[in-house]
């Protein structure tokens, strides 16, 4: 039961928290770095969710747009993003260019030493998705209110990268909601 208790109070307060700590580090970085325009932060909830991630000592990986036009400045962007979230955020892996799904997911499967049936792909993206249930991977779609439905169904859909929170909580046993509708 402490446990539990203790796992329902660290949910608790990354809620309480929000996103506002790590936004306002990225923007602090932003704005000592050159003022250029081509500056920009995640979406929102980003950091929030690799922060949880962190917490629970889970590997993240970031993934480019495959067949990307610009290959050069996504990696730029990427790297960046990696600056903005480096107090809070550790990423395992960070790929920042390639042609394939298929491809990029095994560099990545071959780079974290986690079995493909104990990792988690989450991305909007159906060549992402499709690859990674060929390679026996657990996938979650993003899929906002009123977008386009993905070709490749997915083990979990949500709506926002909150959502995403809940996933990795049932995947790991402890299922929140269930318990909050106990009561």
């Amino acid at each position: 039961m402490a446990g539990y208790e203790r796992a329902k109070e660290e949910h608790e307060d990354t809620m309480k928290r929000g996103d506002a700590k790590s936004h306002l580090a990225a923007r602090a970085i932003a704005t000592q770095q050159s003022a250029s325009k081509s500056k920009w932060l995640a979406t929102t909830g980003t950091g929030s969710l690799m922060s949880f991630v962190t917490a629970r000592s889970m590997k993240i990986a970031l993934l480019p747009i495959p067949q990307n036009d610009n290959p050069e400045k996504e990696g730029f962007y990427m790297e960046e993003f990696q600056k903005q979230l480096s107090n809070q955020v550790h990423l395992d892996v960070l790929v920042k260019e390639g042609n394939h799904a298929k491809a990029i997911l095994k560099h990545v499967a071959d780079n974290v030493g986690v079995p493909d049936g104990m990792t988690m792909v989450v991305s909007n993206r159906d060549d992402y998705l499709k690859e990674a249930k060929d390679r026996g991977m657990i996938t979650c779609r993003i899929q906002p209110l009123n977008s386009r439905r993905g070709n490749v169904t997915a083990h979990y859909n949500v709506k926002t990268l909150a959502d995403v929170e809940e996933v990795v909580n049932e995947i790991n046993g402890i299922s929140f909601n269930a318990v909050f509708k106990m009561r």
